[in-house]
């Protein structure tokens, strides 16, 4: 869904409105319970002193630290491995850590950035050494990492060049 609208006619205003970011005058605002919404801004970025690639892994910090879990797990397993407590939790863990991308979220984050035009070099950057423009861009590629339900994009090609836009609309 598109809104397109002059300059002043409240676009921005009703995305605020959903956020709750402004309160309606008339009428109310209904979103399905629980729906993980993503909303493209600068307040995406946690740090600006964050490197490139460790903001980008920041999406998946709970499967990151499962994966550390599960690592403990195997080593308690290899010093007692008919510990039939141990191999359940760590088969339930696992499952989860598996279904939610712990096994390839290096390779989402690499393809994002790349797809954003960052290059490998880039990868151990600071933040605060990109422009305004690419700072935008990594906010891009967290939400679409975070694979939100909605995805909510105000102006959303200001600061992409045409080979992104047309990435992005496909």
């Amino acid at each position: 869904v598109a809104i397109i609208g002059n300059n002043g006619t409240g676009k921005t205003t009703l995305i605020k409105l959903m956020f709750g970011k402004e309160v309606p005058t008339k009428g109310v605002i209904a979103l399905a319970k629980g729906i993980e919404i993503g909303y493209l801004s600068q307040e995406v970025i946690s740090s600006i002193n964050n490197t490139l690639y460790e903001e980008a892994s920041l999406v998946f910090e709970d499967i990151i630290k499962l994966g550390e879990e599960l690592t403990v797990l195997e080593e308690k397993i290899a010093k007692d491995p008919t510990n039939k407590e141990l191999i359940d939790t760590y088969g339930k863990k696992q499952q989860y850590f598996s279904s939610h991308n712990g096994y390839d979220y290096r390779y989402l984050i690499e393809m994002m950035l790349s797809k954003f035009g960052f290059k490998k070099e880039d990868f151990s950057r600071p933040i605060s050494s990109f422009s305004g423009g690419e700072k935008t861009k990594m906010s891009f590629v967290k939400l679409l990492l975070a694979k939100p339900e909605l995805l909510i994009l105000d102006e959303p090609t200001n600061h992409l060049d045409l080979s992104t836009i047309e990435w992005l609309e496909t």
